[in-house]
């Protein structure tokens, strides 16, 4: 009876005793979610559970992976008990001998040839050399022998001499050159051990490669079911090492609309292979805090007293402090005026978008937007970079003709987009393409656009201006500890085209932030004046062959120490 008690317990499930099932699953990333900085890897793969507790392995996973963001999933009614990371020191599988390079094996045996031979000719040469220096041992002690109380005759004596003397030189000659050639030998011979060794380490080697330990990084998921069943396991986590950052195409045709390319550029090195992989873009920063946010203070301001004074025309803030012409043309990208003088600069492009993302006003408006890309990607570990075309946009626009005749004479073609605030905009660089040629590049920044974006297009030759001072010494007088200045500008527009066109133009007065210096407008021909910035804006129409002349004048009284002009 005992007999048959232990038998039955033998096959009775070993779930019953909390043995786990382990299996290793295979699987493949399915999909990623891709932050600016970041990414959320999802993986999945299919196995077949057994009743009670199963031990299911995620291998090969990436090793930039963040422990605390993993989350798992199980179909068919099974229960997620644990989720966890491990490392695995996985042992090297049994390497199989080699074949040795012919050529190799060829130097081997040529060589233990030659060492034969080298080596019976280097005992040859030892074995004479040995012989003579015995012969000369010998010699010189008969030489002493005979010296010993011996009354040999004088002829015998010279003769003993001149023999020792002869047989000597001999032997000292042969010696010397026994020793040459066993040297030679000698070194040849080590040279041909030493080839010999590293040929035969290089075999070894070979034969028996070294191959150490692979390191794996795994997710280990605990799943209970209480039937058989198969069930697709899923797992996602965050990963360091991947991120995007986007770019734009602004493309015209004529006056027709303008085109938007909205495109991003992903890349990973995550260590994890992205093979057909359906990509989200996101502007969310990824982190793994749950907690509650909380909604800021809403602050109402004067957008004109808190944008920077020197903001790009490209932003969509035209200052004539900063005017940013966009052209293929070899000309300035940047004029600014200080003290009355044009200063011209190198427009700064946005190289780090991620610096440019750590204001905290475009954090916040970057939150939820997402972007679903609807072809499929595969995106190598290595770094490279992958561009994509996100989504294409057609944007509702008027164009005009813009000028500034202080900076430049010649006129530019404007596009003037509204309703862009729905865009998804972020900061990013902007290629201008007009009539299919690439004329320059801007950067948007939806954090200082106003509510018209302002693209320049083209240089327009078929509109000419010019801008000259027509008095100013003649105004000129001194009254007391006070100077008085009054100028006067004169613009000249004219439409060489054979349409009518509506042109912006421009132009400032200086405007005054120190005591003693005062600014006076006398006549500004109907401009808008902006008090806070001096800029003069006139909106025209011009008909064909048309020739409109704008003058105004202004008024500079200050302290007569001082030199404003």
């Amino acid at each position: 009876m005992k007999n048959s008690i232990i038998i039955i317990a033998l096959f009775i499930s070993p779930s019953l005793f909390g043995v786990e099932n382990e299996k290793i699953i295979t699987s493949k990333v399915k999909s990623a979610t891709v932050f600016l900085k970041g990414a959320q890897v999802f993986r999945q793969g299919r196995t077949s559970l057994k009743p009670g507790t199963n031990k299911i392995i995620f291998d090969d996973v990436s090793p930039f992976l963040n422990p605390k963001s993993i989350q798992a999933s199980a179909s068919n009614g099974a229960l997620i008990l644990d989720v966890k990371h491990t490392i695995f020191y996985k042992e090297p599988k049994a390497q199989k001998p080699q074949i040795i390079p012919e050529r190799i094996q060829k130097e081997i045996n040529g060589l233990n040839d030659s060492i034969l031979i080298k080596q019976y000719e280097l005992n040859m040469v030892t074995t004479l050399k040995n012989n003579f220096l015995n012969e000369k041992k010998l010699i010189i002690n008969n030489k002493v022998m005979r010296g010993e109380g011996r009354n040999d005759s004088l002829e015998v004596l010279i003769k003993a001499v001149n023999f020792y003397r002869e047989r000597l030189g001999e032997i000292e000659a042969k010696l010397f050159k026994v020793k040459v050639k066993e040297h030679k030998l000698s070194n040849n011979f080590n040279k041909m051990k030493e080839r010999l060794a590293e040929l035969k380490r290089y075999n070894h080697n070979i034969a028996q490669p070294v191959v150490s330990k692979r390191k794996i990084h795994r997710v280990v998921i605990t799943v209970n079911s209480e039937v058989a069943a198969s069930s697709t396991i899923k797992v996602n986590y965050l990963v360091d090492n991947a991120g995007w950052h986007p770019s734009y195409d602004l493309r015209a045709s004529g006056k027709e609309e303008i085109s938007l390319t909205y495109k991003a550029t992903v890349f990973q090195k995550t260590g994890e292979n992205w093979d057909d992989v359906k990509l989200t873009l996101s502007t969310y920063n990824q982190n793994c805090s749950f907690t509650i946010p909380t909604l800021p203070t809403w602050d109402l301001f004067d957008k004109k007293t808190r944008i920077p004074k020197h903001q790009s025309f490209s932003s969509g803030y035209m200052s004539l402090d900063t005017v940013m012409i966009m052209s293929n043309a070899n000309i300035p990208q940047e004029a600014r005026f200080d003290n009355g003088k044009l200063q011209l600069e190198q427009a700064t492009p946005v190289d780090d978008f991620l610096a440019a993302l750590s204001n905290n006003q475009m954090q916040s408006s970057l939150n939820n937007i997402e972007f679903n890309i609807e072809q499929r990607y595969s995106i190598q570990p290595d770094g490279q970079e992958v561009l994509m075309v996100v989504k294409n946009e057609k944007l509702k626009s008027n164009f005009e003709y813009f000028g500034i005749p202080k900076v430049n004479t010649d006129a530019f073609l404007l596009a003037k987009i509204t309703d862009w605030e729905d865009m998804n905009l972020l900061h990013a660089k902007a290629n201008i393409y007009f009539n299919n040629t690439y004329v320059g590049e801007t950067y948007l920044n939806p954090n200082v656009l106003t509510d018209t974006l302002q693209i320049s297009l083209a240089r327009e030759k078929g509109i000419a201006t010019s801008r000259k001072k027509v008095s100013d010494d003649d105004k000129k007088s001194a009254t007391g500890k006070k100077v008085s200045r009054e100028i006067t500008i004169e613009l000249v527009v004219k439409n060489n085209k054979n349409e009518t066109v509506n042109m912006q133009l421009k132009d400032q007065i200086p405007i005054s932030k120190q005591k003693g210096v005062t600014v006076k407008s006398i006549d500004l021909d109907h401009a808008e004046l902006d008090d806070n910035t001096g800029m003069l804006t006139w909106n025209l129409q011009l008909k064909p062959d048309e020739t409109k002349i704008i003058s105004f004048t202004y008024k500079v009284e200050y302290n007569k120490d001082m030199d404003v002009l």
